[in-house]
């Protein structure tokens, strides 16, 4: 896959970099580029996709994740603390087994949580209402890039006609011209539900950050 996309723009900022400045004044001013970046990126984006996704947990859902995602922890702790009652069940799987961490940070919080491994799925998910996954990017053809498993549980879902609901605040873009990478910053909602699969969220169109004219529109 291409070099992601900060540290393109980290490069691009310091090439960029006025010669005939001290360096003490180069190095503070990429910093409070960096601060702002982070801000705009990630802070800014967590707060727009936890009060997005807040609202879609309905009192008394039955709610599925896979192993731990810091996007959606966020998101279920949210929920339980403006009193939304429900109850998560967290799949997991080897050789790491996060979920572990995720069960122990939300029953500390007081959410109701069961545990299932990974090849259980199957047999919990008749009770599910819908599915919440986190993925560390995504292709310009709609493609998610996430934890080994990711896929099995999302098949599974659409097999049983549950939706599934992917947050992410940063989506990397590999362009189609193969050489780099388009970026922005939303609120990705895929659902697996036949009845819904017609009205995806659609994200603006793309295009290449190297002006090399391809672009296009992830689904």
């Amino acid at each position: 896959m291409p070099l992601p996309r900060p540290p393109q723009w980290l490069k691009l900022q310091v090439g960029h970099a006025p010669p005939h400045l001290p360096e003490d004044e180069v190095k503070q001013r990429l910093c409070d580029k960096v601060d702002t970046y982070l801000h705009e990126r990630i802070e800014l984006a967590d707060q727009a996709i936890l009060g997005y996704a807040v609202q879609r947990i309905a009192p008394g859902d039955v709610l599925l994740v896979y192993s731990r995602s810091l996007v959606i922890e966020k998101i279920l702790l949210a929920a339980h603390r403006q009193g939304v009652e429900y109850r998560v069940i967290v799949a997991d799987a080897g050789p790491r087994f996060e979920g572990r961490d995720m069960v122990k940070r939300l029953l500390a919080a007081g959410v109701t949580c069961d545990y299932a491994n990974l090849h259980a799925v199957s047999y919990v998910m008749a009770e599910v209402g819908k599915v919440l996954l986190g993925c560390s990017s995504m292709l310009l053809n709609g493609t998610l890039v996430g934890r080994a498993g990711t896929a099995l549980i999302a098949m599974l879902a659409h097999e049983r006609g549950v939706p599934v609901l992917v947050r992410t605040h940063i989506c990397t873009y590999v362009c189609a011209c193969g050489m780099c990478m388009c970026m922005y910053v939303h609120v990705h909602v895929a659902c697996a539900c036949m009845s819904c699969r017609t009205s995806r969220r659609m994200a603006p169109v793309l295009v290449c950050t190297r002006g090399c004219g391809v672009g296009g529109a992830a689904v």
